[in-house]
């Protein structure tokens, strides 16, 4: 700080507060008597609204008490108190240590959590480097514990950014001025309430990457990523989200994944606030088996197991095929027939209803191609069939 800006005598006297740092608490501007003006600050962490400087600067205790009342400039609003301004300042993250003097490391923040108080209280004079000096509830008190009669002469503050060193942020909060102080156009005052203004509902909407409907992708039902997008009032946090499936609790977080059977299904997502505020909303799921069960089939040389297309009609085969689906286990098998001529049925015929079959046939006295096809069935009735071909060589 300048020293020109010192335009009374200096006493320290030593103070004890119990006072912890509160870490990343919200504050936002918010608006007072005309939309866009920015002129309070409100803490979420607190429940205070703290009013900018620009609105006492230059006015008396005195002057500023009298205004308190229905009516007064300063209607619901009160002197905030030293603790209270140290509960501001850790908001914007502060150490919780700003009582000392003189200047020691204890009272140097870090630049952003002054320029943040600047930025947000506006400062009381900016004639030189800026700053804040501002006036409490406390007392005054000179340095043998005499408590000041005047009204006016009341306790300051000083907040201000690149002192002693530039990039450095200066706090102190128990420094005590002459009565010169009191009357000096660069002097504000710390003014709060209690939080008038409501938190706006945060609005809620569920998204389903894959969309409302959703292929099976697992035996019974699918795996279903659902998203909740979230829009929050500025002064207020996210607090939990919870899921239900058709009114059962499945999840929590703001991103999840939802194991739901086949068929249609209702999704619901609860948004609840810090500040209290909630919002709910519901979507529709459909998980449905549209892709039919997949069919492989062929012939293997009964001799070497190798699958084959051509064999000698004086070897024996063995048609195999298997069936996989997604979403049934238990895919059903309609046939699975080994076609030859109509008078060498009973010569190579397999029919079966398990799901892999390998019967050792002989192709003996056949001289034609023959055929094995395979058709299954799955429990969403989604039908399918392969058909493999066997070249016989005389």
């Amino acid at each position: 700080m300048k020293k020109s800006h010192l335009l009374g005598a200096l006493c320290v006297c030593a103070i004890s507060i119990g006072m912890t740092a509160a870490t990343e608490a919200s504050l936002t501007e918010v608006d007072w008597k005309t939309a866009g003006d920015g002129l309070i600050t409100q803490d979420s962490e607190s429940g205070l609204e703290w009013l900018d400087m620009s609105q006492t600067v230059a006015r008396s205790y005195t002057d500023i008490s009298s205004n308190f009342d229905e009516g007064g400039d300063f209607e619901g609003w009160r002197y905030a108190t030293t603790v209270e301004v140290a509960g501001l300042i850790d908001a914007a993250g502060g150490d919780g240590l700003y009582f000392n003097w003189p200047i020691n490391n204890n009272e140097i923040q870090d630049i952003s959590v002054v320029s943040l108080l600047g930025s947000l209280l506006g400062y009381t004079d900016e004639r030189f480097d800026p700053y804040i000096y501002a006036m409490t509830s406390d007392t005054y008190k000179d340095c043998s514990g005499v408590y000041e009669s005047d009204p006016d002469k009341k306790w300051l503050h000083l907040i201000q950014p690149n002192y002693p060193a530039p990039g450095d942020g200066y706090i102190s909060l128990n420094s005590t001025y002459s009565y010169i102080w009191w009357d000096s156009i660069n002097v504000g005052s710390f003014l709060v309430r209690e939080s008038a203004i409501s938190p706006i509902p945060p609005t809620l909407s569920i998204i389903a990457p894959g969309g409302a409907n959703q292929e099976c992708s697992d035996v019974g039902g699918s795996n279903v990523p659902i998203n909740a997008q979230i829009t929050l009032d500025n002064s207020d946090a996210l607090d939990a989200v919870s899921w239900t499936l058709d009114g059962n609790p499945v999840a929590s977080g703001e991103t999840v994944e939802i194991f739901a059977p086949l068929g249609m299904h209702t999704v619901e997502a609860t948004v609840t606030t810090v500040l209290g505020q909630s919002a709910t909303a519901s979507a529709t799921i459909v998980v449905e088996d549209t892709i039919a069960p997949a069919i492989t089939a062929g012939f293997t040389d009964a001799k070497t197991g190798e699958v084959i297309v051509t064999i000698s009609s004086r070897d024996k085969v063995v048609p195999f095929y298997s069936i996989t689906d997604d979403c049934d286990d238990s895919p059903t098998v309609i046939t699975a027939t080994a076609g030859v001529p109509a008078d060498k049925v009973d010569t190579l015929s397999a029919k079966t209803d398990k799901k892999e079959s390998a019967v050792n046939v002989s192709i003996k006295g056949i001289t034609e191609t023959v055929e094995l096809t395979v058709t299954a069935r799955d429990a969403s009735e989604n039908m399918s069939s392969s058909k493999a071909e066997l070249i016989i060589v005389p």
